[in-house]
């Protein structure tokens, strides 16, 4: 028996395609001539921008350096524009605390010089009603004197005299009394 010879078919590689300026692909194998699909828009987009279209199975192309340049551009300016708004709203908090330190320091200032009126004012108000004490005292002891002597003489004149210039007394320790509270 003799041995059959076989006819080995040539394959298509790579190496074999050649892309004509047409657009179009053609392969020299076994069969003849193929005809392949024109390129893609996309492929062309990326020719036409610098860039070489990727072989099938392997990973996708970069995007086009100008558009990552506009993406980075963007995010740049937003980010500017936050670290804008960021510096705005520092500068009206610490507006804010400052307005904040000075009411307080305000409050406190006037919190202190009402205290100090208001402790003046009861130390007038203490001898003021000691003052009154003592001469309700010896308004008291004058009365009974005069009630004595009038019970004793019989003259009323005198009696009348020493009331009204007890009353006179006591009008004047309530005049100075009212004078010092007013300052």
């Amino acid at each position: 028996m003799g041995s059959k010879k076989h006819k080995k078919a040539t394959s298509t590689t790579p190496s074999d395609v050649v892309a004509p300026s047409n657009g179009n692909t053609t392969s020299n194998g076994a069969y003849g001539s193929i005809k392949q699909e024109p390129e893609s828009q996309a492929v062309l987009q990326i020719k036409e921008n610098g860039f070489h279209p990727v072989p099938r199975g392997k990973a996708v192309a970069p995007l086009p350096t100008a558009i990552v340049e506009s993406q980075l551009a963007s995010m740049q300016k937003q980010l500017q524009n936050t670290e804008r708004e960021l510096h705005e709203k520092e500068k009206q908090v610490e507006s804010l605390e400052q307005k904040l330190t000075s009411l307080e320091e305000a409050h406190k200032a006037e919190q202190s010089s009402w205290q100090k009126q208001q402790d003046e004012l009861r130390a007038l108000l203490l001898s003021s009603q000691d003052a009154l004490a003592g001469l309700q005292a010896q308004v008291q002891k004058l009365t009974q004197q005069l009630d004595a002597a009038n019970a004793s003489s019989g003259q009323a004149w005198l009696y009348a005299y020493l009331t009204s210039a007890s009353a006179v007394a006591c009008m004047g320790v309530a005049t100075f009394a009212v004078m010092r509270c007013r300052q």
